[in-house]
């Protein structure tokens, strides 16, 4: 065999261990990440599933605090495709018509307006450099966003979550398999949840 050969085989093996050794990891991460989400789902009286709508998919939902949660990975971007893990918690429909809260990132200036739209400022110079505000009726958020309740949307956003549409949503920038993450994320939803929402 020719040195070239001989290349070609350590290279094309390791080339082999490599790949089995990511299929490996990957495995066990997958395996970390079930075992954490069914715990999560057992602690809190949810469920958990390897199917939704149809797709292979981990899922955790059910009712927290009387609410709609749902936990769920979800792939994003084109070619180079990335899990995200995705959590939402419904509130009442009880809220401000239109209500949106979300992290500052645009600054200011016309592309922040052509990507986020009108926003309203409520004149709490802190408040509104870390926060998106939009709703339908200023006047009717000045009412709802009592102290407490900028608390809590600061507290909503320095999670990095929005709350849209009617739910606190939180869409993680990678994968979450660690119970002690997700115990704490459900957690942070839950009490601002308590807060932000309006029940009868």
């Amino acid at each position: 065999m020719s040195e070239m050969e001989i290349f070609i085989v350590v290279v094309g093996c390791t080339v082999a261990g490599a790949a089995v050794l990511a299929l490996i990891f990957a495995r066990v991460r997958l395996g970390q990440a079930e075992d954490s989400w069914r715990k999560l789902a057992d602690r809190h009286g949810l469920r958990q599933t390897n199917e939704w709508e149809g797709k292979k998919a981990l899922v955790v939902h059910g009712d927290l605090d009387g609410r709609p949660f749902l936990m769920e990975n979800i792939e994003v971007g084109g070619q180079q495709k990335q899990v995200q893990t995705q959590i939402s918690l419904q509130l009442s429909n009880r809220l401000p018509a239109d209500l949106f809260f979300g992290p500052e990132r645009f600054g200011k200036g016309i592309f922040k307006k052509m990507i986020v739209g009108e926003e309203i400022e409520i004149g709490d110079a802190e408040f509104d450099a870390k926060v998106v505000i939009r709703a339908d009726d200023p006047r009717e958020l000045e009412t709802y966003l009592t102290d407490e309740r900028k608390v809590a949307v600061l507290r909503l956003v320095e999670n990095k979550a929005t709350l849209e549409d009617g739910k606190i949503l939180l869409k993680a920038p990678k994968e979450l398999h660690q119970l002690q993450e997700l115990e704490f994320l459900l957690e942070e939803m839950r009490a601002v949840a308590r807060i932000l929402d309006i029940r009868r």
